[in-house]
């Protein structure tokens, strides 16, 4: 009840702020932005920040100055996949189950969609900083837009892509799934700890911890691609062997990759152990990782 709770602030918030934002005489512009966020996914990301934020010693119950961020850093995964699955880049036609926004909008709202999501979230976290001016939300911002940008996801992409059908050294794949996955879970890892008014050391040490859950994610996903099934997927299966992706199990193989996955998850809960008490909504927050089967 307790995740389904905060899902829901943080769903009310985004779709609060994308009905702000309509404008007339748009076509399908802003029901395919909704369509892109609300369309399904587990809101791993804002669950993230939102629970380091509650996690902190200085959490006084008023989650306000964190709902924000965590509804940007959700709007800005969404663009991140709007724009991931268009024909020029993986030319997907299903996510979560569902028709991906270009397949269910067309290609050029499915781009104007992405880039308003994009904009919207940085309008959002910019407005979040005028409203409360300081360190705490300037860096929250920071890390987050660097994540989303030339800091994670775009250099992520482009090596992703451009290594499509080419084999990737270790380091290469390293590469792609830090920039790709972890960095935005390591980013609202840092947002939330700092917005709570944590230490740079302290909110840094929590985005460590979750940059090794990011990758333990992203391994699971590459597991579950051959050995899922399209349903719990949300997107057929072997679709990344087809495309000629480099994967995690392409590159080190099934045995290496399930040790590399149980370390790395060990890792990471091992150093939210050394910050943060036993029970903490971020330590538990650590099961949305482990039990991930899923693309969200």
């Amino acid at each position: 009840m307790y995740v389904e709770k905060l899902i829901e602030l943080i769903d009310e918030a985004v779709l609060g702020y994308i009905e702000g934002a309509r404008k007339p005489h748009t076509g399908d512009l802003y029901d395919a932005m909704e369509y892109a966020v609300l369309q399904g996914g587990k809101r791993v990301r804002p669950l993230i920040l939102l629970n380091a934020f509650i996690s902190s010693k200085n959490y006084d119950s008023d989650m306000t100055p964190a709902i924000p961020f965590a509804a940007a850093i959700e709007m800005l995964h969404a663009y991140s996949l709007v724009h991931d699955d268009l024909p020029a880049l993986d030319n997907a036609a299903t996510r979560r189950g569902k028709p991906t926004v270009h397949a269910q909008f067309g290609e050029a709202t499915a781009i104007l969609a992405g880039d308003a999501l994009l904009n919207l979230a940085h309008e959002v976290m910019l407005k979040a900083c005028m409203a409360q001016p300081g360190k705490r939300t300037i860096s929250a911002a920071f890390a987050i837009s660097n994540a989303a940008g030339h800091g994670g996801v775009i250099p992520g992409q482009a090596a992703d892509i451009f290594y499509e059908n080419k084999p990737a050294a270790p380091e290469v794949l390293h590469f792609i799934h830090k920039h790709k996955t972890a960095a935005f879970f390591s980013a609202a890892a840092y947002a939330g700890a700092v917005l709570a008014g944590e230490e740079t050391e302290f909110a840094k040490k929590s985005a460590l911890a979750f940059e090794h859950l990011g990758l333990a994610f992203q391994i699971k996903d590459d597991i579950g691609n051959i050995t899922g099934d399209a349903a719990t997927l949300g997107k057929p299966v072997g679709n990344d062997e087809t495309s000629g992706k480099n994967t995690y199990v392409s590159v080190y193989g099934m045995e290496k990759t399930e040790n590399d996955l149980k370390s790395l998850l060990s890792t990471g809960k091992q150093l939210l152990s050394e910050l943060y008490e036993d029970g903490s909504p971020i330590l538990l927050s650590t099961i949305l990782t482990i039990n991930k089967t899923q693309s969200v």
